[in-house]
């Protein structure tokens, strides 16, 4: 069961990225919900599983925007494995780890793909505009990592990928 609540999580984050619009303050940035995903596999699966989810989130990003194929999938493929690399080291339930981890790779992934992109001639913005949207996506990293990583990992406790959460104050007679 956990390529189908792989496959409903990236439509559901991609459907919500595209839909959700860049916030020009923010250099216009967009919720990396797709990144998220893959940060939550590369925390809580093999590496195999984090990239099969990278790949796939890659590949959902480029075909719902103008960057071409492979660049978001390379991208969300390096920061899976270094992710996934150091999990053991990290707390993978906490909300603080998840916070860093959303606001650290938010900040990579969107400046590298800026970076491949004006590299390429494919956006004419100057660098200092892709750090402002690298800023931007470090904060919306942070703050909505949390979100995807609890939400996912709900649907992985409904369908049983998971051991449920037991309430520290349940009797283990109950």
């Amino acid at each position: 069961m956990i390529i189908p609540v792989m496959l409903f999580a990236l439509i559901s984050a991609a459907v919500i990225q595209t839909l959700v619009p860049g916030m020009a303050l923010l250099g216009r940035a967009r919720v990396p919900m797709l990144m998220a995903v893959v940060l939550y596999y590369a925390l809580t699966s093999n590496r195999g599983i984090m990239l099969l989810s990278a790949v796939i989130a890659g590949l959902l990003q480029d075909s719902l925007s103008h960057i071409p194929a492979g660049y978001s999938a390379f991208c969300f493929g390096v920061v899976g494995v270094v992710v996934n690399r150091y999990k053991d080291d990290l707390f993978g339930d906490s909300m603080l780890t998840t916070t860093v981890i959303g606001a650290v790779t938010g900040f990579l992934v969107s400046l590298s793909l800026s970076v491949l992109l004006w590299f390429n001639g494919m956006i004419k913005d100057p660098l200092w505009w892709c750090g402002l949207k690298g800023c931007g996506a470090a904060l919306l990293g942070a703050v909505f990592t949390p979100v995807v990583f609890t939400i996912v990992s709900g649907l992985d406790r409904m369908v049983g990928n998971m051991p449920s959460k037991r309430h520290p104050l349940e009797d283990e007679e109950n």
